[in-house]
């Protein structure tokens, strides 16, 4: 993958970092995956589903990753954040809500993205949780 303006400015470390992708629309997931790999990380994933998202979690690990709250037929990604806060393991959520009601307590005051983002909201994020500064 050629480097670009974007990639570059996250800085040398940002080409080592691993980024579980949690979303289950298809179209909003390769959007994400696109912005991602635009800033030099590597995509684990997309899983569509929890269950499918703490698999890949086990097999391949991550570094940071993005979690759409709400995965649709009632089910949430908290499951998988708090897998990912069990490992000290940095997160953003991501929804198409606007209230943080949809999770619990925990995660009040979690890095929250509300969709449609920029890539530069979910790359200053990414630079706020991965402290790339």
């Amino acid at each position: 993958m050629a480097a670009t303006a974007e990639s570059a400015s996250a800085g040398p470390r940002a080409a080592l970092k691993r980024v579980l992708v949690v979303e289950d629309s298809y179209l909003v997931a390769m959007s994400i995956q696109k912005m991602i790999e635009d800033f030099g990380f590597r995509v684990v994933g997309p899983a569509p589903s929890a269950e499918d998202a703490l698999r890949l979690l086990e097999e391949s690990g991550c570094d940071a990753a993005v979690l759409d709250v709400n995965l649709g037929s009632g089910e949430t990604a908290e499951p998988v954040a708090l897998r990912l806060k069990a490992r000290g393991i940095p997160f953003i959520f991501v929804t198409g809500y606007a209230s943080p009601a949809t999770l619990g307590e925990a995660f009040d005051r979690h890095p929250r993205l509300t969709k449609p983002f920029e890539p530069a909201e979910l790359r200053a994020a990414f630079r706020d949780v991965l402290g790339l500064g």
